[in-house]
């Protein structure tokens, strides 16, 4: 396999994942966000990106962790869920406790929307110095990537429809030989050419 056969596939094989990851993303209703705080170790460290889906409220149960509205009308909390229950009106009430932290969050959260994000999964990115990802930015970041790598496959089609450089030698390939085994010289190389 060549160089440009190569770089050609893995190129591909970029621009597949990365359009792969947006439409996941995007359809799949998957959000991703840093963790700000201690309060959920040691599974969760500050720094680290959670990955959220939206569930059915229905499906929301007791050790799961949602990302909830903080009940200062803040920053969102994902805490994990210890009790669930319903009140009279029918609103679901949770109860939330950090990992880390000795006691249940000091407010319960009404939820009444028909889906909550849960925190899927985690990655260890508190060791990278990172500042809070947007989700707009983090798109905006996925589609010029896929740009860019669809512009390089073009440029790279464009360039094998060319035809190779006359001039363009491979050291690794052998010496050309005549019949005889002996390696022609540069003159030689030159009338037989062209």
């Amino acid at each position: 396999m060549t160089r440009r056969r190569i770089t050609t596939a893995a190129w591909t094989l970029c621009a597949v994942l990365a359009a792969a990851f947006a439409i996941v993303t995007v359809a799949g209703g998957i959000h991703y966000s840093r963790i700000v705080s201690d309060s959920m170790q040691p599974g969760i460290h500050r720094g680290d990106l959670i990955i959220t889906r939206a569930i059915p409220l229905s499906d929301l149960k007791v050790g799961d962790i949602p990302v909830l509205a903080d009940g200062d009308g803040g920053a969102s909390v994902a805490h994990r869920v210890l009790r669930l229950t319903t009140s009279p009106t029918g609103t679901v009430v949770v109860t939330t406790k950090g990992d880390a932290n000795r006691v249940a969050d000091l407010t319960d959260h009404l939820l009444t929307s028909p889906k909550v994000p849960v925190v899927t999964a985690v990655v260890p990115l508190s060791v990278v110095p990172l500042s809070n990802i947007d989700q707009r930015w983090a798109s905006l970041t996925f589609l010029l990537l896929i740009v860019l790598v669809i512009a390089t496959l073009a440029w790279s089609f464009i360039g094998s429809r060319r035809g190779p450089v006359a001039d363009t030698v491979n050291p690794w390939d052998p010496p050309p030989m005549t019949a005889s085994g002996v390696p022609l010289s540069p003159s030689h190389e030159a009338s037989i050419t062209r």
